[in-house]
């Protein structure tokens, strides 16, 4: 099977495929991946390549049994799916599922880790998954599913979804209906990409023991969104809070956090804004609101991909005036830099070669001392094209450099006197270092 047939192989809401490239780009090539609400599993069969260990799980126990008995048993998956579609069988079917005593068999077989699934309840839920419209197939909650007509029915004028469709992205008429050996083959696909996959069952947290150093270790977070709890369960607010919090106090991790503009505040993370391109259940109002938040130990994204570091929606940039063809022979000033007073590119060129004034280079210092060694020009005052003398400047890696230009990291909540009164002792002492040591290169010359 090509890499473009490694989907799930049923609709579901919320799936990420769309920024699946963005976020591979940053977790990168990790040794453990850990998805603890897999859903269509969409990100792990996004992956580049396979990690050495890697763990998923979800608390919706059809979806858990689907992967699960995918696994080890692809082909009695495939039979118990291979099914046209039919309302009268979709009501038999969803009311066969959702009978209490099964779920709780079902649940109870979930939480031994070795259970290889039930591929009869895979293969039905699979087959209706691709036949019911919008929300409720299976859910016991819903109104009228305990007994009654089920709120949604099936669309008698096509072949479905997913499975029931003869091929990825098209929904064909019952004359244009599937053979099944494509969807066989699908499955299996599916089945040998998850042999060395670990599926849990329960609770989010069950599935975040990691086993390799900090940078080895990749987590895709996809809690239930804050707004939209009522789709999933009435404790969902709950479960983003809680998820969130264990982001924050594991930002040593390769941690992608998934929601929606504004749902959290994430101090030091970078967000990427990507959109669906296409209707949810929220209709258009958050098409374009949804976000990814990245753990500062996420790799920087590559050339031509951008990032903002705050919760702020953006707008696209529009000129007041059209660009202009640009007229060769104009000559253009060169840079006030090393003709400004206060100049002393000697300083400057001194300070690279110096510690960090924030770690002393030891890895003792906070998780945004990375990169190389920058000049940071401490300002009391800013305006009218001020620029601080170069005598007036600090030491820093680059992510401390960028802490201090933005009040965040170490730095937030930072008044300006406190500023001034941590940097005036710092920038007096490197100017002593840089006199003797200029006083001793002189004294070298002249030897």
């Amino acid at each position: 099977m090509s890499a473009a047939a490694l989907k799930a192989p049923f609709p579901y809401f919320g799936g990420k495929s769309s920024a699946a490239v963005d976020v591979w780009d940053r977790l990168g090539r990790p040794k453990q991946y850990i998805e603890p609400f897999c859903g269509s599993a969409a990100m792990l069969l996004a992956a580049p390549e396979p990690a050495s260990l890697e763990v998923i799980g979800d608390q919706n126990f059809y979806v858990a049994n689907f992967w699960r008995a995918l696994k080890f048993h692809p082909d009695e998956v495939w039979s118990w799916q291979d099914y046209p579609v039919s309302h009268v069988d979709l009501f038999a079917r969803h009311r066969w599922l959702t009978e209490p005593s099964r779920t709780a068999a079902l649940r109870d077989a979930l939480v031994d880790a070795d259970w290889p699934g039930d591929p009869k309840i895979a293969g039905w839920w699979l087959w209706g998954q691709c036949c019911w419209i919008g929300s409720g197939w299976c859910d016991p909650r819903r109104p009228g599913n305990a007994g009654g007509e089920p709120r949604s029915d099936s669309d008698v004028s096509d072949s479905g979804r997913g499975t029931q469709a003869a091929s990825l992205g098209q929904i064909p008429h019952v004359s244009d209906g599937s053979s099944g050996e494509p969807v066989r083959q699908w499955l299996t696909a599916l089945s040998r990409r998850l042999q060395r996959v670990r599926i849990v069952h329960g609770d989010w947290s069950r599935c975040l023991n990691h086993h390799y150093g900090d940078t080895e270790t990749a987590v895709f977070l996809d809690p239930p969104y804050k707004a939209y709890e009522k789709l999933y369960s009435s404790g969902a607010a709950a479960i983003a809070d809680a998820v969130a919090d264990w982001a924050r106090a594991h930002g040593r991790l390769r941690v992608a956090l998934c929601g929606h503009v504004g749902d959290y505040d994430m101090p030091g993370w970078t967000v990427h804004a990507w959109s669906r391109g296409r209707l949810t259940y929220g209709g258009d109002k958050t098409t374009d609101d949804e976000c990814i938040w990245f753990s500062p130990a996420c790799l920087r994204p590559s050339p031509g991909r951008t990032i903002w570091r705050c919760s702020v929606k953006r707008t696209a940039l529009k000129r007041r005036t059209p660009l202009k063809a640009k007229r060769w022979g104009i000559k253009y000033k060169s840079p006030r830099r090393l003709t400004r007073p206060g100049a002393d590119s000697g300083y400057i060129h001194w300070l690279h070669s110096q510690p960090c004034c924030v770690c002393g280079n030891e890895g003792t210092g906070p998780a945004s001392c990375w990169g190389e060694i920058q000049a940071s020009h401490i300002r009391k005052q800013t305006g009218l094209g001020l620029k601080p003398p170069d005598r007036q400047t600090l030491a820093m890696h680059q992510g401390a450099h960028e802490d201090w230009e933005q009040r965040k990291g170490v730095f937030a909540g930072w008044a300006d006197g406190t500023r001034w009164a941590w940097a005036a002792p710092l920038i007096a002492e490197s100017n002593e270092a840089y006199d003797r040591y200029c006083a001793a290169r002189a004294r070298k010359v002249a030897a």
